[in-house]
């Protein structure tokens, strides 16, 4: 389609780009129950697509960080994202997909990552990040 090609392009655009590794920030893996409530059944739609996992798998190698992630390690069932037609947020049967990625020498600076997951108004909720 014309939009997974557009897509496409601006994910090419960030592929080049490498990200200095620094000897304290050590890696971790994000496991699939951190960004969604029901993989299994997700794995045909989008947002949620093999190539779309692989593209975040690859910003996440090339050094990025998801800094709620970092920030909150121990944070289960935070989603950023609800499907409004089958009240999915009343259950918290949610997706994972608004982030704040960073740079190892950046992330150091931000000192809280929230998902703002009690204000509604829209299938998103807003997630913060406070730098200093």
């Amino acid at each position: 389609s014309q939009a997974a090609e557009k897509t496409m392009q601006w994910q090419d655009g960030y592929s080049g780009i490498k990200m200095p590794l620094y000897a304290e920030w050590t890696p971790f893996d994000l496991t699939v129950r951190d960004v969604l409530a029901r993989p299994k059944e997700n794995e045909k739609n989008t947002g949620f697509l093999p190539v779309e996992r692989a593209w975040i798998d690859q910003v996440i190698d090339e050094g990025y960080i998801d800094v709620f992630r970092y920030l909150n390690p121990d944070a289960k069932e935070k989603y950023s994202y609800w499907d409004m037609k089958t009240f999915a947020r009343d259950r918290n049967v949610g997706w994972r997909i608004d982030y704040f990625f960073a740079t190892p020498g950046t992330v150091r600076l931000v000192t809280k990552a929230r998902i703002l997951d009690q204000i509604m108004g829209s299938d998103h909720c807003p997630i913060d990040l406070v730098i200093g």
